[in-house]
């Protein structure tokens, strides 16, 4: 049985869906009204944010667009997409993901860090190092606790285990379980 307080709560949920995506539309992003972007999402620099239509967000996301517009570090998502709770993304040159990404929670994705050289200088003060743009094909599904990092290329029909470090090109139709890639039968 629906109640009053069930009905009203799912508005006022709503409310505040469509009210972060104003927002992030007034700071530059590029969102459907209607996309749902919950509690607790930030973005950084979110100019260069691009969802398409159908995209959840769960809560707790971290987005951070370290580079510019000129030097391609914008992100996009594909439509129909899904997006779970503590997902953290960290983007110096350009991320994009397919149509119909399904990203467990507490996922890790980076295409860049920050410089790692013995000369004096604390490691969070040096320069950012890009690996170059990192490309997630259509219907992917990346596992729970899991970090994809470098510049590489993550192909079509692709399920990424839990717990899995990727830092290497996934061909289409494969699964990564492992740290081993294993090509499926269509």
């Amino acid at each position: 049985m629906v109640s009053a307080f069930n009905i009203i709560d799912k508005v006022f949920l709503n409310i505040g869906r469509f009210l972060r995506a104003l927002s992030l539309n007034l700071q530059g992003a590029k969102i459907p009204l209607f996309t749902k972007i919950d509690y607790g999402c930030r973005v950084f620099n979110p100019g260069l944010l691009e969802i398409d239509s159908g995209v959840r967000i769960g809560p707790d996301a971290d987005i951070f667009l370290m580079g510019s517009q000129n030097a391609g570090g914008n992100v996009r998502v594909g439509a129909n997409s899904y997006i779970g709770r503590n997902f953290h993304i960290v983007s110096g040159k350009r991320i994009e993901f397919g149509e119909n990404l399904i990203v467990a929670n507490s996922v890790f994705i980076s295409n860049c860090r920050h410089g790692v050289k013995l000369n004096g200088v604390p490691f969070k003060d040096q320069d950012l190092y890009d690996y170059g743009e990192l490309i997630v094909g259509n219907n992917v599904w990346i596992g729970e606790r899991s970090s994809i990092i470098g510049g590489i290329t993550i192909g079509d029909n692709v399920i990424i285990g839990v717990n899995e470090i990727v830092a290497v090109d996934v061909p289409s139709n494969s699964i990564f379980k492992n740290g081993i890639i294993r090509v499926r039968e269509k």
